[in-house]
């Protein structure tokens, strides 16, 4: 069991650059930034077990609490400018910092269950399945009108989501101090038109190698997803359509004290 506390500082910047106006006009080249930001924290908690079945079985299962964003803070900053002199046109000040009211977010909960099969000292095969139902995600204060039209969107757009994970280690050598390891995953889209944003499929790879009183560890993890991303909203409805592919490396080093 843990109790865990979260925070977040999030920054979301995007510059529009507009042009293509009449070759007669005095005015050419617009520019827009829009800076938003977002600071918080949250608390949650996990629980669960594993059972040893016979000598070479183990399941488990692990709940991981909804994440209580109790204070949720949004800051907004925006600068125009284009071609012609300031004097001659109403300009937004980008150092002018807009603060909104601070609210709450609940992400929902997530059940986990596992199985493995263990074969000694020469390697693993294990297999988890999550469950998480984002329709049960909401803001607060729910007495908010605009929050609450939010929360009634989330409960028809979004859906529960399953994700399937499938994993391996095989070690050699005599103490079986090298291990090499492979896994695949499938994340299934939260939305219920299953188009906005797709079902993620992802697979890693790695080996370690345990030294003693040391162990190096490198992974490489990839994943792919597709969505439908709207670039100006509101005012353009059309979508386009983004691949995404996201690799990871990773190299590690522990020490066993």
């Amino acid at each position: 069991a843990s109790f865990n506390f979260h925070s977040i500082e999030y920054t979301n910047y995007r510059e529009f650059t507009e042009s293509g106006y009449d070759p007669a006009s005095s005015l050419q080249l617009v520019y827009f930034d829009n800076l938003m930001g977002t600071y918080g924290n949250a608390v949650s908690f996990n629980v669960g077990g594993i059972a040893k079945i016979r000598k070479m079985f183990r399941v488990g299962i692990s709940y991981q609490s909804p994440v209580w964003w109790y204070k949720l803070t949004d800051e907004l900053s925006q600068r125009i400018s284009s071609n012609i002199p300031d004097g001659d046109l109403t300009t937004i000040n980008f150092n002018l910092v807009n603060i909104f009211p601070d609210y709450k977010i609940q992400h929902p909960g997530k059940i986990t269950g596992s199985v493995a099969a263990i074969f000694g000292k020469h390697g693993l095969i294990s297999f988890d399945y999550d469950y998480q139902d984002f329709s049960k995600s909401r803001l607060k204060p729910e007495s908010d009108p605009y929050f609450e039209l939010q929360n009634t969107l989330i409960g028809t757009r979004l859906k529960a989501v399953s994700t399937y994970r499938i994993g391996a280690e095989v070690r050699f050598f005599r103490n079986k101090q090298l291990g090499l390891r492979g896994g695949y995953r499938i994340q299934e889209s939260p939305y219920t038109n299953g188009t906005s944003i797709g079902d993620l499929q992802g697979y890693s790879f790695g080996l370690g190698y345990d030294f003693g009183g040391t162990q190096i560890d490198a992974s490489f993890n990839r994943y792919t997803r597709e969505e439908l991303h709207q670039l100006f909203d509101p005012g353009f409805p059309n979508t386009t359509r983004i691949n995404s592919e996201n690799t990871n490396v990773t190299l590690s080093l522990s020490f066993k004290l």
